[in-house]
């Protein structure tokens, strides 16, 4: 008895022990990213779909099937989570606005509008990651865990991280190089721990200190590739104002 006593105590030590280190380093963490991108505030840039599959996007909701039919958009981001994306399908201008807890969806030569509250859909919110960057923001609207940390091939840590919203069974699970806090991949999970979408990044530029991919591959849940962009133009820290949200 007093050895099964014994061995519960030094498994309960080694437990204590490895979630006070996944703290440590998840603050850790958190300091070398508001290092590396605390002075993010706003972005813009150029979205520029090289090539999709209706097919396989479709197969990641209906929102993502919309989205990836613009050839080009311009895109607009202010920290922590406003994203406005404005395009063309076809010969129709459509505008897409994230802010706060509102979104909106207008077509002005349609004199169409739609407003969405996403209140209790928490993990509808944007963040930086939407445009391809980490930074401190994420710590604002996520609870944040580390899950593993992971090898580069060069040997450098590459940290995973899960996001979750408040009362929200639907996560995240985020890729970070160590050495500069680029953000490599980005999973979007569903309740049961199934993957919805992956993206990857690849390419990165450095903008006014911060560093964000210039392509991304989207892949849907069957690990089939549905879209690839670019992004171009990418302008940070211009001064954005909120009423480019409203």
């Amino acid at each position: 008895m007093k050895k099964l006593f014994g061995f519960a105590a030094i498994i309960a030590l080694i437990t204590i022990s490895s979630t006070l280190f996944a703290a440590d380093e998840l603050e850790s963490l958190k300091s070398r990213v508001q290092d590396a991108a605390g002075s993010l505030k706003d972005m813009r840039c150029n979205l520029v779909v090289v090539n999709s599959n209706k097919h396989e996007l479709k197969k990641m909701g209906k929102v993502f099937a919309e989205l990836y039919e613009f050839k080009s958009a311009k895109v607009v981001f202010m920290t922590p989570d406003n994203l406005k994306i404005n395009g063309a399908l076809g010969m129709v201008k459509v505008e897409f606005i994230t802010a706060g807890n509102t979104r909106h969806i207008r077509i002005p030569s349609m004199r169409y509008k739609k407003q969405e509250d996403i209140s209790k859909e928490q993990e509808k919110r944007m963040s930086p990651l939407d445009v391809g960057v980490v930074s401190d923001a994420i710590w604002k609207i996520y609870k944040i865990s580390l899950v593993r940390t992971e090898k580069n091939e060069d040997g450098s840590p590459v940290y995973v991280l899960k996001l979750q919203t408040a009362k929200s069974s639907k996560y995240q699970l985020i890729w970070i190089d160590g050495k500069d806090c680029k953000l490599l991949r980005r999973d979007r999970m569903l309740g049961d721990d199934s993957l919805k979408v992956k993206t990857l990044y690849f390419d990165h530029i450095r903008v006014n200190g911060i560093w964000s991919p210039s392509k991304a591959e989207v892949y849907n849940s069957e690990g089939k590739l549905a879209a690839t962009t670019e992004t171009k133009n990418i302008a940070v820290n211009t001064g954005v104002e909120p009423k480019e949200f409203e």
